[in-house]
Formats: C-alpha cells, structure tokens, sequence
C-alpha cells in the first residue's frame, strides 16, 4: 500500500505546501521521515506564499535561505500556534489568533468605543482583504471607502499599510517596532498570538482578560437583584397610657 512517503519528494513538498501549518507541524511529530521533510526550507517558502501572497517574497530585505533558520525561522516568528476558550468578556480581539490580523483589529480597535460597528467594519476589511499582500496591492480609496464607518479612515489606512509592510519585509522582535501600534496592540499581541500570561499592561480590558485567564472565572460576576423589602412607616408610635384605655372602655359602655 502506498503512502505520502512513497511519493517523489517534489510532489510531497508540492502537496505538504497545499496543507495549513498546523497540520504541517502535526504531520513532523508523527516519523523522522516526515520530521526531515517538513524541515525542508522551499516547503516554507511556499507556505509563507499561501499564507501571505506575493509580496513576501518582493519585500523581504535579505533573503530567508541566507538568514539564520531560513524561511522556516521567518514563517514560525509571523505566525500563531496557540488557541485560548472563548473568555466572558467576548473581546473582538479573541476572534483573530493570526498575528497579522490580530494586529489590523488592534489599529482599527484604537480610539473607538469597540461597539458592533467597530467588530462589523473590522469582519468586512479582513473578508476583503485577507492578506498583507492584498492591503498593499489595493488602492488606498478603496481601502479608506471600507474604513469609514470607524473614522479616522486615512489615518488607520496609513497604519495598517505600515504595519503590513513592516510585518513582511522587517526583522522585527515586537508589535511596537511599527508605525501606529502603541502598547495596546503590543500587549494583545503577547497575550493571545504568544500565550504571555505574565505580561505587564496598561488596558483595563486586557487586564481583566488576564485575571479571567489565571482564574477562570469572570472578573466582574453580574450583580444579584436586590430582595425588595417591606416597606416600614417611619412615623412613631404613639404608646396608650392606662388612664386612656379605662377612659375608652368607659365611653363604649355608655
């Protein structure tokens, strides 16, 4: 019976390539065979291809085959293999565990209350617009025309082109090397693309994501209603003295 193994390496790079990373990763833990093969660096490149597009491989400034962990090191760094349960306080940022997404909804999060308007207008420019490649590929109207619903269109345009371009083509270390990525997105970065439960923030809702995160429980339990009591007269009473009682009885009888 034949298997993966049994295929020419080209067409088992060509297939692996077709696969999600994840998937890819599973597949190196289970034979030495498969652990050789999917260290395979042009297999990399082309899951940064599929996963980014076209302009991974025009803007990278020193080629992955020559840097230090190759395309494999360049791909592991942008991506995202942890997974958190959906938390009680339902932050918008919960729904991208891709690093380049997570960080688009933290620049368009920035300065708005985080409303359904935000979470809606965040969902319509990621289905339109997927990857860094398709951001810097489509004309800064059409991108600002998706924004405008959150305001600020051309300010938040400029700063997730930035941050797109940056993403792939710099060696950067953290979220905050960016044009227009403050703490805020920084720290969610940690937080949920790195699994730092550690990690020292400013964000009060970041805040109590961590302590929901350590505890399990929900930061702020949702009051009980008050039990509503009787209502009392505050006018005192006035205490019947002996001689008025006799004097009462005394009129009844007549």
């Amino acid at each position: 019976m034949l298997t993966l193994l049994d295929l020419p390496e080209e067409c088992l790079l060509q297939t692996l390539s077709t696969l999600a990373v994840q998937d890819v990763l599973a597949l190196a833990c289970t034979c030495k065979q498969f652990a050789r093969v999917t260290h395979d660096d042009v297999l990399w490149k082309e899951l940064a291809f599929a996963k980014w597009g076209q302009q991974v491989l025009e803007l990278r400034q020193q080629p992955a085959e020559e840097s230090e962990g190759g395309w494999s090191a360049y791909c592991r760094h942008r991506m995202s293999f942890i997974s958190h349960k959906p938390s009680p306080l339902a932050l918008v940022q919960e729904q991208y565990a891709d690093p380049w997404q997570h960080l688009v909804c933290c620049l368009l999060c920035s300065r708005t209350s985080g409303g359904q308007i935000i979470r809606d207008t965040i969902s319509s420019f990621l289905r339109l617009y997927p990857t860094p490649s398709a951001v810097l590929c489509t004309p800064n109207q059409e991108l600002e025309t998706t924004l405008n619903p959150v305001g600020l269109q051309e300010v938040r345009c400029k700063a997730v082109q930035s941050m797109s371009h940056a993403f792939l083509a710099e060696n950067w270390q953290d979220p905050s090397e960016f044009w227009g990525c403050g703490r805020f997105a920084a720290d969610s970065w940690r937080i949920f693309c790195r699994g730092d439960k550690a990690a020292r923030v400013e964000d009060a809702t970041l805040q109590r994501y961590l302590r929901w995160l350590k505890s399990g429980k929900d930061p702020q339990p949702a009051r009980k209603p008050a039990q509503k009591r009787k209502a009392r007269s505050t006018l005192p009473q006035m205490a019947k003295s002996p001689a008025s009682t006799r004097q009462l009885r005394s009129r009844r009888q007549r």
